[in-house]
């Protein structure tokens, strides 16, 4: 069975550079699924990412977006 969309947390400590090739190469390897990423790491994320990647800034945003999928 294939993934609709991928979720992935950032909690601890990550190099800035680490976190955006990282969000980067999960776009770049699933093109056609949505990746949500979410976590404190995420807040300093300001530059324009691929679309298929979406940020989800709390809980009640991530169960707005799972209800329309």
């Amino acid at each position: 069975q294939k993934a609709d969309f991928f979720l992935t947390s950032f909690t601890t400590g990550i190099a800035h550079k680490d976190l955006l090739g990282y969000l980067y190469k999960l776009s770049e390897s699933f093109p056609d699924k949505r990746i949500f990423y979410t976590g404190y790491q995420v807040a300093r994320i300001d530059e324009p990412l691929p679309k298929n990647l979406v940020k989800i800034d709390t809980v009640k945003h991530f169960q707005t977006i799972i209800q329309t999928l």
